[in-house]
C-alpha cells in the first residue's frame, strides 16, 4: 500500500526510504536524503548509486 505522504511531510536533510514496489528499491537504492522539495515532487540523493532523483511523496517513507 502506498503512503498518503505529501510534500509537507518532508524537509530538506531528512532521511527517507523508497517504497519496495519501485524498481530503484529492487536495484539496491533503498535509502537517501531529501535535497530539494518542489510543489509535486521530492528530490532524493540516493545512498548506493549517488544519483539524485525525484519521487512522488507517496513513494517515500520518512526514516528516523
Amino acid at each position: 500500500m502506498l503512503t498518503t505522504n505529501t510534500t509537507q511531510t518532508f524537509s530538506e536533510g531528512m532521511r527517507v526510504q523508497l517504497h519496495p514496489a519501485l524498481d530503484r528499491w529492487m536495484m539496491g537504492d533503498r535509502y537517501g536524503e531529501v535535497v530539494k522539495i518542489t510543489r509535486t515532487h521530492v528530490h532524493v540523493a540516493l545512498d548506493r548509486s549517488g544519483q539524485t532523483l525525484r519521487f512522488l511523496p507517496m513513494h517515500l517513507t520518512p526514516n528516523n
